[in-house]
């Protein structure tokens, strides 16, 4: 029942959260395509655009997938009991 005593204290309503600054804002209209390219051309344009992202990767993306695949790659190393 509204306000009944049993229930406790009522927490004051809080207002809707912000996204965090880390999310992607939306790309201006003017910008929702970067690259147009007929069929014939997309699987040549698609590997030259991820060869250019290559040598931004390295080490950093080498560090972030072994902090975030450490206990898969554990429980794949793991010899004694494999299905856990």
């Amino acid at each position: 029942m509204a306000g009944d005593a049993s229930a406790g204290p009522r927490r004051p309503s809080l207002p809707a959260r912000t996204p965090p600054a880390i999310c992607r804002p939306e790309p201006p209209p003017d910008r929702i395509v970067e690259r147009a390219v007929d069929e014939d051309a997309l699987r040549s344009t698609a590997i030259e655009i991820a060869q250019a992202q290559v040598s931004k990767a390295g080490d950093t993306l080498a560090t972030i997938k072994a902090r975030m695949y450490a206990p898969a790659l554990a429980a794949l190393r793991e010899t004694g009991n494999p299905l856990g």
